[in-house]
């Protein structure tokens, strides 16, 4: 019967092998090895307290059988009582002082409690009695790793794999083994390869979320904790995680919400503390990320200084902030210390002196080049000091780091690279850099609607004579100057002189919208043709509202197409019109520079707005002022000055000295062929 029970035990027909047991109790007596293993039956069946009354029984009958001793302290330390589990550990190894199972669990309980050196002599003790010991080569290995001891942990954690390639435990100790090396990708896959064997075990997702975001995957990290069931994603460690990769992705409103949330239910602990307080203060809430600055002080004090000197960052106190900063490049909190040193370079950014900016980020850059937020800040305050090569460096490195950012970064980082490359005269590697580095879309290209339709276009196309009034309704509103031209070939600069110029005053950017929606509603002829001079003056009248009071030249900033002017004729007749040209591949060249996606859809739309532009520029009344991107980028002190004598604007002292980053992105013209082979023109 006893042989009986054990073969379904091993086969793990618990509900059978307790039954088997208890007839053999029947028929031998109530003997405390088989009482001991209907105990563990019941326990692992999931009755936890079952197990334990007859795990007790056991004893009771016998106190002499350590394993029936370890078996009560285990399910005992399972229902979190670690002092009646340990009572009933510490009998097991009197009576078996070589027990290694009862070992470890000793050692886990101290590891609990938070006493690592007992844990650690536990664990160390267990393996002398089974070298063998999977379990304890494997928190040993954690334990290490927490401590530095990296060779000695990658050792324990290997041959815990290699004994059982299948146990969570082993391949969670070596996933921190190889997290703490960077070998990122190395831990990801062991932890994965544990969640096979724990699915959903929240220790084992901590530490993968973790891996994914020290990587710079957040969106993945974000993605792990979306999946998970609610009653996981509400624990205290994963709302910290998932804030901390929001944070990262710059969500900042709903990683705030979620940590000001699980502030409310459970006491948060000191880094999570921190990382609120600044979240509060990216949020304005200065008040209060200094309230947690003063609940950090007595036990972080170092992170209290860090909240300090980012609120004195938000609050323009340079000085304040720069000396706060300068206190905690020593401190030895990781995270503290990088955001000084980041803080330090955006400080630098801001004044004339960039050295401090320079040395405070060059360690961090040498010990994680991946780190983008380092690298970048690093590679303005390289161009500020006028060392273009030094910032190439710098991105190049990051990009070739062991780094898993999402392709938007590294689009970015592969279109400044290729900008810097482009100013050094490295032509051929620019080149490799900007086939394709396009990570934001121009202006409009992403709103199809605002593109002119091949129907609407061919419609104007057959207009050959302006047929409405060339005279404004006499409503007293003046017309805005209008600026036309298309991104980044030259029409931003121009902006830029009239916005410097005392005598102008811009439409309100924000407003934009709702005033190309004006133009919109009447853009084709046929509906132009129905406006009587009530419906233009209450169009008129909705295109200015909210403009600034006519005592200066309004300027239109919002990006205009050709058909839109067609509209404006029709509304202010005799308005003025800066048109800003620019060659086709100059202009391509200058996109693929900017950043810009979609190139292909903006060259067609280009070509068919620049050949309804000329049609429309012998049909429209309106007052046409033509400039040549080829000037701008020689003399845009000169385009100034005929500015302001076009237009009256006054005089431009000053003006010409405040033009210099309005065209230092403009590239002369003709410099696309330099690019044979990346551009249309340079494949003829």
């Amino acid at each position: 019967m006893i042989n009986e029970a054990r073969r379904l035990f091993e086969a793990r027909r618990y509900d059978e092998a307790e039954r088997a047991l208890g007839q053999a109790a029947d028929q031998l007596g109530r003997r405390a090895e088989l009482v001991s293993m209907m105990g563990v039956c019941r326990h692992l069946k999931g009755d936890a307290d079952g197990a334990v009354a007859l795990l007790r029984e056991a004893v009771e009958l016998d106190a002499d059988q350590p394993e029936s001793w370890f078996q009560l302290g285990r399910v005992l330390f399972e229902q979190d009582r670690p002092h009646e589990s340990r009572e009933a550990l510490l009998r097991c190894v009197d009576l078996a002082p070589n027990h290694a199972r009862a070992r470890v669990a000793l050692g886990q309980i101290a590891l609990a409690e938070g006493r690592t050196d007992a844990a650690l002599d536990a664990l160390r003790t267990a393996l002398r009695a089974d070298p063998d010991n999977v379990v304890a080569m494997s928190l040993l290995a954690r334990l290490l790793t927490v401590d530095g001891k990296l060779e000695q942990a990658h050792e324990l954690a290997a041959r815990a794999v290699q004994l059982d390639p299948d146990d969570a435990g082993a391949q969670l100790a070596m996933a921190q083994v190889f997290r703490a090396r960077r070998h990122l990708d190395f831990a990801e896959r062991c932890l994965r390869n544990a969640l096979v064997q724990r699915p959903g075990d929240a220790e084992i997702l901590v530490e993968l979320v973790g891996v994914l975001q020290q990587g710079g995957h957040d969106g993945e990290a974000l993605a792990l904790v979306a999946g998970l069931s609610e009653a996981l994603r509400q624990r205290p460690d994963i709302v910290i995680s998932e804030v901390r990769s929001l944070h990262r992705t710059g969500r900042l409103g709903p990683a705030r919400a979620r940590l000001e949330e699980l502030g409310q239910r459970a006491e948060l602990p000191p880094q999570a503390r921190a990382l609120l307080a600044e979240l509060r203060l990216a949020g304005g809430d200065i008040s209060g990320a200094l309230v947690l600055a003063a609940e950090l002080a007595p036990d972080r004090p170092d992170h209290a200084r860090l909240i300090e000197a980012l609120a004195a960052e938000r609050q323009a106190a340079h000085d304040e902030a720069l000396a706060l900063a300068e206190a905690l490049l020593d401190s030895e909190d990781r995270h503290v210390n990088r955001q000084a040193r980041l803080l330090l370079g955006r400080l630098a950014l801001r004044g004339t002196a960039h050295a401090p900016g320079l040395n405070a980020l060059r360690p961090l850059v040498d010990a994680d080049p991946g780190d983008w937020a380092a690298c970048w800040i690093l590679a303005d305050l390289y161009q500020r000091a006028d060392d273009p090569a030094a910032a190439a460096a710098v991105l190049k490195r990051w990009l070739q780091s062991d780094n898993r950012s999402d392709r938007v970064t590294r689009q970015r980082v592969r279109n400044r690279l290729g900008d810097l490359l482009d100013r050094l005269g490295q032509y051929e590697a620019a080149a490799e850099c900007l086939v394709d580095c396009g990570w934001r879309p121009a202006p409009l290209v992403h709103q199809p609607q605002r593109i002119a339709s091949h129907d609407l276009a061919r419609a104007w196309m057959e207009i050959t004579a302006w047929p409405w009034s060339v005279e404004p309704v006499g409503d007293g509103r003046s017309a805005p100057l209008f600026v036309v031209g298309w991104p980044a070939g030259g029409r931003e600069a121009v902006l830029d002189i009239l916005a410097a110029h005392p005598g102008t005053a811009l439409l309100p950017a924000a407003d934009a919208d709702r005033r190309l929606q004006v133009l919109g509603a009447a853009a084709d002829p046929e509906a132009l043709a129905v406006l009587d001079e009530t419906a233009l003056r209450l169009g008129r009248k909705r295109y200015l509202r909210a403009a600034p009071v006519p005592d200066r030249q309004r300027v239109e900033p919002a990006w205009l197409q050709a058909a839109d002017l067609a509209v404006l004729a029709r509304l202010f007749p005799q308005a003025a019109v800066i048109i800003v040209q620019a060659g086709a591949d100059d202009l391509e060249l200058a996109w693929r520079l900017a950043g810009f996606d979609n190139i292909e859809q903006m060259r067609r739309a280009q070509e068919r707005d620049s050949a309804l532009l000329a049609h429309l520029a012998g049909l429209l009344p309106l007052d046409w002022e033509w400039i040549e991107r080829a000037e701008l980028v020689k003399a845009p002190g000169s385009v100034a000055r005929r500015l302001a004598a076009r237009f009256d604007l006054g005089p431009v002292d000053g003006l010409t000295e405040r033009l210099g980053p309005a065209v230092a992105a403009m590239r002369p013209d003709g410099h696309w062929r330099h690019y044979a082979g990346l551009l249309p023109a340079g494949d003829a």
